[in-house]
């Protein structure tokens, strides 16, 4: 599945990145965080949320507890493929999605 998705500077406020960077600062990440999703990004986020239920169902995790925390993490990996281009190598979305492991408290 290829996509023909053209670089789009979705950064707002976050600088100094180098073009063959795929790790942010803290700084460029909390920037990330705090942006709203892009049109492009909430479309394409809505169109492949099935992956958050298919990582909860994969891993066991009851939606109650898990579904914010799994969905944060996916939204953020969506944020940083469309702003990072160097990461467009890999297809999106990736699975599994992220590192959340069921946790005993």
């Amino acid at each position: 599945m290829e996509q023909n998705i053209k670089y789009v500077d979705n950064t707002n406020g976050i600088t100094g990145t180098k073009t063959d960077q795929t790790v942010l600062s803290f700084e460029e990440l909390k920037a990330l965080r705090e942006r709203k999703l892009t049109p492009e990004e909430a479309d394409f986020s809505e169109e492949h949320l099935s992956i958050v239920w298919w990582f909860l169902n994969e891993k066991k995790l009851p939606a109650d507890d898990w579904f914010d925390v799994v969905v944060l993490r996916y939204l953020l990996t969506v944020k940083r493929w469309f702003t990072l281009p160097q990461l467009w190598r890999y297809s999106l979305p990736p699975y599994p999605i992220c590192r959340t492991e069921k946790q005993s408290v």
